[in-house]
């Protein structure tokens, strides 16, 4: 059931479950987004201290999210040292030519 209602910025479209159908697909698609979403920020909050972040003109708050991405992306995929994702990073700002590494792995 699709129905309107009336906000800030205008029309919000809702999706509703039909009356008398189950609603677990739904309820479990959403839950499964979420735990995706707040994996995803725990690791960077936890590694790159992204909620500790002070940049907040113009675009470099998207940018820089978009690069500690990449660099979790990165470091997730390198698989030449048995460590977790802070160890990598860590490695990566001590130990000269271990950057090239995450990048050529």
């Amino acid at each position: 059931m699709l129905s309107a209602v009336h906000g800030d910025h205008g029309p919000i479209l809702l999706l509703q479950q039909q009356p008398g159908r189950a609603s677990q697909g739904s309820a479990g698609a959403t839950r499964k987004h979420w735990n995706i979403e707040n994996s995803s920020h725990r690791f960077l909050d936890v590694t790159f201290w992204e909620d500790d972040s002070r940049v907040r003109k113009d675009h470099g708050p998207q940018n820089l999210a978009v690069l500690r991405q990449i660099a979790l992306n990165l470091l997730k995929h390198q698989t030449t040292l048995e460590r977790g994702i802070q160890g990598k990073r860590l490695k990566a700002g001590w130990v000269e030519g271990y950057p090239l590494n995450i990048l050529l792995d």
